[in-house]
């Protein structure tokens, strides 16, 4: 027959057995947590260490990313109940202390990183993150290279998410110093504007110096982004090409894409370039001149631009339409040869696999100017 006290007894050990239970299963039940609320976020779990307690604070030594620990976390602090983390609610605050990622480059052109994949639509579960340090190790065709950052992430009361940083680099392949001001919205779409103050890259046939400015970045609904960016290097080498004073301009948004990149030829002469590539319904589409004073300095410099895209770092088709040839080229030094002029430049347009190129010289008699046009397409003669 159950009594009062029979049933009081019943309870606690029942409360007992359960408490019991929960000490002894707990630190399993919370790495479970934490695995939980990183791959939330996009970054795998291969594995936890040892989860310690201090201060009201739990701390865990170490969380890797992947088996073969290439990519890992280190230091991360949060406070949160007991009774919260069996419900997998987010702590209000995450502490990391740093971040450890390698990636690569692939033959696409897209990052790679292992043991992440961000999921940047998200909105961020804590109301702050601390990065003490992160670091990224990317491999590239050219070379390792290394970036590192610190920040914090903060959420407003408006459920928007913010970020303010700093992104560097002290690398003799890479030297860079930038900072970083990001905002998601309450829709999980991201804006952020990055000011690059000083950066400098030295790789195989790449080559920068004294560079400068800013990009701008706004997702949208649309496919393609709210993009613009202004840069400056006042030295940049890319293969056989050897320039110095470039601009480059981007400007995007749902419809339309645009880069100029304006320069000159480094060297006594007064070679100058400038190029616009935008999209157009036939793809993207290039209008290009390089202008001076001597037309062969100006072919052997387009030379040298289809000898670099000819290197496997750079490995394109979109010049093979003009025939540079070495046949071809003699063919145009003897037409100007028989001619006199003041200017020449170089005209290239069409779309990047169909390309069409000609050289315009100019002569001034009585201050009325005079063109001729020889093509670059010997099947035009």
């Amino acid at each position: 027959m159950f009594t009062i006290k029979n049933i009081a007894l019943f309870c606690i050990s029942a409360l007992v057995v359960m408490a019991l239970v929960l000490f002894i299963r707990y630190p399993h039940l919370e790495k479970r947590y934490i695995r939980t609320i990183l791959e939330r976020n996009g970054i795998q779990v291969s594995s936890i260490a040892d989860i310690e307690h201090a201060d009201g604070k739990t701390i865990i030594s170490r969380v890797d990313l992947d088996p073969n620990q290439f990519s890992y976390i280190t230091g991360l602090e949060y406070e949160l109940s007991r009774l919260k983390a069996l419900r997998s609610t987010p702590p209000k605050r995450l502490k990391i202390n740093d971040v450890t990622l390698t990636a690569e480059i692939n033959h696409n052109w897209q990052l790679d990183m292992t043991g992440w994949k961000p999921r940047v639509s998200k909105i961020l579960p804590f109301e702050e993150l601390f990065l003490e340090h992160g670091q990224i190790d990317i491999a590239t065709r050219w070379g390792g290279i290394r970036l590192e950052t610190k920040g914090k992430f903060h959420k407003s009361q408006d459920n928007q998410t913010n970020f303010v940083g700093i992104l560097w680099a002290v690398q003799n392949q890479l030297r860079m110093q930038s900072k970083i001001q990001a905002v998601q919205s309450n829709k999980g779409l991201w804006s952020a504007e990055i000011d690059i103050s000083e950066a400098a890259i030295v790789l195989p046939e790449i080559e920068t110096a004294r560079v400068s400015g800013w990009l701008s970045y706004a997702e949208t609904k649309a496919a393609i982004p709210r993009a613009s960016a202004q840069i400056y290097a006042g030295k940049l080498n890319l293969g056989y090409m050897e320039l110095s004073n470039v601009s480059i301009t981007l400007d995007s948004n749902a419809d339309h894409i645009q880069f100029l990149i304006e320069g000159k030829v480094s060297g006594p002469d007064e070679i100058h370039f400038n190029v616009d590539i935008s999209n157009a319904q036939a793809g993207f589409m290039i209008e290009a001149t390089i202008n001076g004073n001597e037309p062969a300095k100006l072919l052997a410099f387009l030379e040298n631009v289809h000898k670099t895209f000819n290197l496997k770092s750079f490995k394109s088709d979109i010049l093979t339409p003009l025939m540079i040839t070495q046949g071809n080229l003699d063919r145009i030094y003897n037409e100007l040869e028989d001619q006199s002029y003041d200017e020449a430049k170089i005209v290239l347009s069409g779309s990047l696999y169909d390309m069409t190129g000609k050289i315009v010289t100019t002569t001034h008699k009585n201050d009325v100017p005079r063109t001729s046009v020889i093509s670059l397409d010997p099947s035009s003669l």
